[in-house]
């Protein structure tokens, strides 16, 4: 899996300015607000560089001037909470979307009768994504980072569970008819989208990390080594 991109907010203090490193994402209005942003601290823009740019997201190095050192450590604080807020409500765009899916494949799979098993494996799953994303929330309303690395050893127990459903569906032999054929497709689609939204809920609990902090998870052990 592609791991996504974490909201950045890198900063160099030297005197009263600041070289800001933004990731944001690529749709219309982002950027004014990190400008508006920056007005109401009281800090004047100054260089503005691209550094990459996606369909999905850019990055720029933006140079603000701040009347003093505190004020600027203010704004970097803000910042960060500002873009993590945006990048999350992207994750849950994404999880909204899955949600979708999974109906649709639950309704491709009717009116076949799923075995017991696999039945329960899905349930498990749904339970199991549904707390993560609970998790994730919760660690974003409380500014609680220390979710981070819970959810990703819960997102172990979901790895499981669909390595479970897949296999589940290569059990299907050349000579099933077509029905179970299209029952084991959707099957494995739910697992699927199952991980993707439990995948979605780590990433949220990692920018709240990130947003609290200012630090990436894993980047003091990284350091520290």
């Amino acid at each position: 899996l592609a791991l996504p991109l974490l909201p950045k907010v890198a900063h160099r203090l030297a005197a009263r300015r600041l070289v800001l490193r933004l990731e944001i994402a690529n749709r219309p209005g982002m950027f004014a607000k990190v400008v508006a942003l920056i007005a109401q601290h009281g800090c004047s823009l100054g260089a503005i560089d691209l550094v990459e740019a996606s369909p999905s997201l850019y990055v720029r190095d933006v140079t603000v001037d701040a009347p003093d050192p505190t004020t600027g450590e203010l704004l970097a604080a803000d910042l960060r909470a500002v873009i993590t807020t945006m990048r999350i409500s992207h994750e849950l765009e994404r999880t909204a979307d899955l949600v979708v899916n999974v109906a649709k494949a639950t309704k491709r799979i009717y009116p076949h009768t799923l075995d017991p098993k696999v039945r329960g494996i899905i349930d498990q799953m749904g339970r199991q994504a549904t707390n993560q994303t609970r998790l994730a929330l919760d660690a974003y309303a409380d500014t609680d980072p220390s979710w981070a690395r819970a959810l990703a050893d819960m997102d172990d127990a979901m790895d499981e569970l669909t390595k479970s459903l897949f296999r589940h569906s290569l059990s299907v032999g050349a000579n099933a008819d077509e029905g179970t054929i299209v029952k084991a497709m959707q099957i494995a689609l739910l697992a699927r989208h199952y991980e993707r939204i439990a995948d979605h809920a780590v990433t949220i609990a990692e920018r709240v990390q990130f947003m609290v902090t200012g630090q990436h998870p894993g980047q003091d052990e990284h350091e520290r080594d």
